[in-house]
């Protein structure tokens, strides 16, 4: 197979996101509720993983009567790394984006984690939504009488007054709001 040059791969991305046929949008979870919570708790769980390291260090080191010289002060000095590490690999659960693409009549929606990894939380054909309208009063009523099999939220906030409702069924008879 040959290999692809990297201008001949910018210019099809370039084609892709000056086309009429491609959108692509792009929102951060607002952090309220519980999510709040979750990153509150998040953070001391750092801060308590690294206290903890720190005070294993000194016990074992008062405990060995400076036996093991240099080793618990290496054992230190690696408690910040770690507790790096672990926020490198654990933050992204707790910082959320949603992308929404629509490509060529097919609505995807994705959630972002950590600004790294991307999940399909959800994808459909345009044609099968019977209804995108406004998340108010009327259409939340609605959305209550559709029934949905799944209900998928990629919305910064519910409190945010520009959210839509997206009803689908797809050719099985699924039924999903988004």
């Amino acid at each position: 197979m040959k290999k692809q040059e990297r201008a001949d791969i910018v210019a099809r991305a370039d084609d892709a996101f000056g086309s009429s046929s491609y959108a692509e949008y792009t929102v951060e979870k607002k952090v309220e509720g519980t999510y709040k919570l979750q990153r509150f708790l998040m953070i001391l769980a750092y801060i308590g993983i690294f206290a903890v390291i720190a005070a294993l260090v000194a016990l074992f080191n008062a405990l060995s009567d400076g036996a093991f010289g240099m080793i618990p002060v290496v054992l230190f000095a690696l408690a910040p790394l770690a507790t790096w590490v672990l926020v490198h690999f654990t933050w992204g659960n707790v910082s959320v984006e949603y992308k929404y693409v629509i490509d060529h009549s097919m609505f995807n929606l994705y959630a972002v984690y950590g600004g790294k990894k991307e999940k399909l939380m959800f994808t459909c054909k345009m044609k099968d939504f019977e209804l995108i309208a406004p998340y108010n009063d009327e259409y939340k009523a609605k959305a209550a009488e559709f029934n949905a099999d799944q209900k998928i939220s990629g919305v910064p906030s519910l409190s945010a007054s520009d959210i839509y409702v997206c009803l689908a069924t797809d050719e099985s008879g699924k039924k999903s709001e988004v």
